[in-house]
């Protein structure tokens, strides 16, 4: 089929590591707390893009991105259009992928638990306004000690 140099491949995630069981549930690093925090260690993934003739090999982006972009990325690469009628959360990363654009068009996003805002962030910056790792943080602080939840 020789599709290896028409084709877009992403690998991301959908949250930070799961901290209760930190032998199945992966490493923050240098992140703050892990799945079900506002915190960086639970919101920020790495995602993985390859695409040969497009994205040069060891490109490195700081564009602020979502998975929410992948839908809205892969209509436009098709040459398609998002419906009008109704609101869509996504925004067109192609302009980061291709290289015409360092930061792309997102600059702000909203972190919601339920209905509830609990954190802003804009550009590198993030505002705190609740966070649910206070658990997280109790899970990290014993995980550190060598106790192990069950």
């Amino acid at each position: 089929l020789e599709i290896e140099n028409r084709t877009l491949v992403v690998f991301s995630s959908d949250n930070g590591p799961e901290l209760i069981d930190s032998e199945l549930g992966g490493e923050q690093g240098p992140l703050k707390c892990g799945k079900g925090t506002t915190y960086e260690g639970g919101m920020r993934e790495p995602a993985v893009f390859w695409w040969p003739g497009v994205i040069s090999p060891g490109t490195v982006s700081y564009a602020l991105g979502s998975t929410l972009d992948l839908s809205v990325t892969a209509v436009s690469l098709a040459g398609g259009r998002m419906p009008s009628d109704r609101p869509i959360d996504g925004y067109d990363l192609t302009s980061v992928l291709t290289g015409k654009s360092a930061m792309g068009d997102r600059d702000r996003m909203f972190y919601y638990s339920g209905k509830y805002l609990m954190a802003v962030r804009h550009h590198q910056y993030k505002a705190h306004f609740w966070t649910r790792g206070v658990t997280a943080e109790i899970r990290i602080t014993m995980k550190t000690a060598g106790i192990r939840l069950r």
